[in-house]
C-alpha cells in the first residue's frame, strides 16, 4: 500500500508505473524474506497504474 500511496514514484512525477512499483517492491520483498523471495513483472513495465494528486 505504501508504494502505491506515493513511495514507489521514484522520478516524482506523481505517477506510479508497473516498473516503478515492481522496484519498490522487490527492494521491499528480497529484503524482508533475507533474499528467498524475489517478486517477477510481466507485461507492460511503462503502464501508469496510479496517478497521484
Amino acid at each position: 500500500m505504501k508504494g502505491i500511496e506515493g513511495d514507489a514514484d521514484a522520478n516524482n512525477d506523481n505517477k506510479i508505473t508497473a516498473r516503478e512499483l515492481h522496484a519498490y517492491l522487490e527492494q521491499n520483498v528480497v529484503q524482508q524474506s533475507s533474499g528467498s523471495q524475489t517478486p517477477e513483472l510481466q507485461g507492460d513495465k511503462d503502464r501508469v497504474l496510479v496517478q497521484l494528486n
